[in-house]
This record gives C-alpha cells, sequence and structure tokens, in this order.
C-alpha cells in the first residue's frame, strides 16, 4: 500500500511531495502548497482497504 493522498500521488509512487499538482494531494502532503495551483479544482474521494 502506498503511503500517498491522491490518485496523482499514487500513480507517482509519493514522489510529489513538495509539489501542488492536485488539492487531495497537496493537502495530504504540504498544505502549503494550495497557494500555488492555478483555477478552480473540486475533488472526491474514496480509498477503500482491502
Amino acid at each position: 500500500m502506498l503511503p500517498a493522498g491522491g490518485a496523482v500521488n499514487r500513480g507517482m509512487g509519493g514522489a510529489t511531495t513538495g509539489t501542488a499538482i492536485e488539492a487531495i494531494g497537496s493537502m495530504y502532503w504540504n498544505p502549503a502548497t494550495i497557494t500555488s495551483l492555478r483555477g478552480n479544482e473540486m475533488a472526491f474521494g474514496f480509498e477503500g482497504v482491502y
């Protein structure tokens, strides 16, 4: 199981710690990166544990 928030971060193996690619990953790793996101974004997420 990869310890990352968001689909983009999981797809990149958690390598997006300091970058703002998507809102969910930014809020999980570093909330200060939200200021560098452009435009509006709405995100919904669900993670099931099997």
